[in-house]
């Protein structure tokens, strides 16, 4: 497997919007339903805490990355979702024929683990697999019997949920753990330490508020948090306001596992996407967008954080 990882940048370059658009209606067919939405910023809806299949980042555009850089079929593929939820992506994953397991912390968090394994069960998964897919889990403990065990691991808009530095490193420690020799990380986070704002998430929108410590940002916490859901303990809503993340962190924690990891940012295919759009299609326009996004870059400051490593 790991030769099919070789230029794991140059698999990347060939995601496009065309690709995306693709996976889409293989997952809407295998479904039986249009692929899980999102809105035009790519933001966390506001009804995403009633409705698990409605995510920040459309997860066809993450199956059209993993496959890329995976070099070829996902199906029969194994993938470990870190911070699974209420169950979307690893349901996507079983419809297009991977080997799914999702794990999340869901103690006192009943109802998204009821959620999720209410979404598998709606598609037909029987309760024994949906007990070996959605576990109870914390990435940042070690990592047992998952070790050496997954093609893929992915975890969407988890790690900013991790305040504590030390943390975060082992949690991206153990996402290339779990992963087989040659095998391939996806981790998508925000917000970016280097950027004043956060331009993905719900909340105040002065700068650097993501570097405040979390008692400062207690109030806004109670207020915006609590009404939409007030199942959560007060640990876990402080944990709901988001920390900024480093991408030279991230590198650091998957060269401490595999030192000669492959490791590629993502970010540019999201502004290929972009740029695909009727008003940007402009070549001017298009010229300065791929500066800005190459500037970003180069000095590791792109908003949104997606990073591929491949285990070798």
């Amino acid at each position: 497997m790991g030769e099919q990882h070789a230029g794991v940048s140059a698999a990347l370059a060939t995601v496009d919007q065309g690709a995306c658009d693709a996976m889409a209606a293989r997952i809407a067919a295998a479904v039986d339903a249009e692929p899980a939405a999102e809105d035009a910023a790519g933001r966390w809806r506001t009804d995403y805490l009633d409705n698990p299949e409605v995510v920040p980042l459309n997860f066809t555009k993450c199956f059209a990355i993993l496959e890329a850089a995976g070099g070829g079929s996902l199906e029969g593929r194994s993938i470990l979702d870190i911070g699974c939820g209420g169950g979307g992506f690893v349901t996507q994953a079983r419809a297009l024929g991977m080997r799914p397991v999702g794990i999340d912390i869901y103690t006192g968090q009943a109802h998204s683990r009821s959620a999720a394994e209410g979404l598998l069960r709606s598609r037909g998964a029987s309760e024994q697999e949906i007990a070996e897919i959605v576990r109870d889990g914390d990435i940042t403990e070690p990592v047992g019997d998952l070790a050496d065990r997954f093609d893929f691991s992915i975890s969407v808009g988890m790690l900013e949920h991790i305040p504590d530095r030390d943390a975060r490193r082992r949690a991206v420690e153990n996402m290339i753990r779990v992963l087989k020799p040659g095998g391939t990380m996806l981790l998508i986070c925000g917000p970016n330490r280097r950027m004043p704002f956060d331009l993905f998430h719900y909340g105040p929108r002065f700068p650097f508020y993501h570097q405040l410590p979390s008692r400062l940002k207690a109030p806004y916490m109670r207020r915006l948090i609590k009404p939409r859901r007030p199942d959560l303990n007060e640990v876990q809503t402080a944990t709901t306001f988001l920390t900024g993340v480093s991408i030279r962190e991230i590198e650091a924690a998957v060269r401490t596992v595999s030192p000669q990891a492959e490791i590629a940012q993502a970010f540019p295919i999201f502004v290929r996407m972009a740029v695909s759009r009727a008003w940007l299609k402009r070549p001017a326009a298009q010229v300065v967008v791929q500066a800005v996004s190459r500037l970003l870059v180069r000095t590791k400051s792109e908003p949104l954080i997606l990073i591929v490593a491949t285990r070798r």
